[in-house]
């Protein structure tokens, strides 16, 4: 779910490179998840490189998580396997039905 809630933004071009991503709560909120699953999230994709976090010196303390050029490099990607998912739907949802 957040995974898709973060593609989304990301594809629709809501979020660029170098642009703010949603706070932690701002997020949690949005999609009625544990902002530490949120935070869990970003963490990891921080970690990957996908997305950049920037810590403001005040209290009380401000985190910012940004998309890195290499996180937008993925958007073609995500794009494709969009499409593919779409194209193969019906040969997918005809499988489950057998199953």
């Amino acid at each position: 779910m957040l995974g898709t809630a973060l593609r989304q933004l990301i594809l629709s071009g809501a979020i660029r490179p170098e642009e703010k991503l949603p706070s932690v709560r701002e997020l949690a909120g949005q999609l009625a998840i544990n902002p530490n699953t949120i935070q869990r999230a970003y963490r990891e994709l921080e970690a990957d490189g996908l997305i950049a976090r920037r810590v403001y010196p005040q209290i009380p303390p401000k985190v910012e998580y940004s998309l890195t050029g290499e996180g937008a490099s993925l958007i073609p990607i995500l794009d494709q396997i969009c499409e593919w998912g779409e194209a193969h739907r019906d040969s997918a949802n005809k499988f489950a039905n057998e199953s």
